[in-house]
């Protein structure tokens, strides 16, 4: 509801080369890059121009039975705290959406829910752990390196003046949390042995 158009592509159709920072480990099979534009018919030249030689397989540009079409689509995430409920004139167009949809190519969209996304910020915090700390590669917008002390930065962010991104300082503050449970948890460890 933003303006623009994306598509997260299937892993090995873009190359993740390049990505900041430089996904380890288990971070790789979960990073994705794909295209942004204004109109949706761009997307497939996007991703064309993209993959390059990976596209020859996907057959992008040719035409397909639009009735196999499968939808879902979600009307926000239920118990988040950090993710605001849709308001009425975004839920009123994304229902406008969904009908036309279903009522252009005669398909059955699918209310989905994500009863488990309340724990994303953990599942994304233990992929990050045991292969360095990502925001200690995290450029700001000025394109410096280095650690984000998220203490600093959370007061700026919510005044509109931080250089960090608000998924920079919150992951600086979980990685910090989660190294120091770490911490505790092997400190316990020692003095139980």
């Amino acid at each position: 509801m933003n303006g623009i158009f994306g598509m997260l592509t299937t892993p090995g159709v873009i190359s993740i080369d390049g990505c900041i920072p430089p996904p380890k480990g288990y971070q790789c099979q979960m990073q994705r890059v794909g295209p942004m534009c204004r109109y949706a018919e761009d997307i497939a030249l996007l991703v064309k121009a993209m993959a390059s030689e990976e596209t020859n397989c996907l057959n992008i540009c040719s035409s397909f039975d639009h009735k196999k079409i499968r939808i879902f689509y979600m009307e926000g995430f239920r118990d988040m705290l950090v993710s605001p409920e849709l308001s009425n004139d975004m839920k009123n167009a994304l229902k406008r959406a969904v009908s036309h949809l279903e009522e252009k190519y005669d398909v059955d969209a699918v209310r989905i829910d994500l009863p488990l996304f309340m724990h994303a910020i953990d599942i994304i915090s233990s992929c990050f752990s045991g292969h360095g700390r990502p925001s200690e590669l995290m450029l700001s917008i000025h394109r410096d390196k280095g650690p984000v002390d998220w203490r600093s930065e959370l007061p700026r962010l919510l005044m509109g003046r931080s250089v960090h991104s608000p998924g920079g300082v919150f992951t600086a503050m979980f990685e910090k949390k989660s190294c120091a449970a770490e911490n505790e948890s092997s400190t316990v460890s020692e003095l139980s042995a």
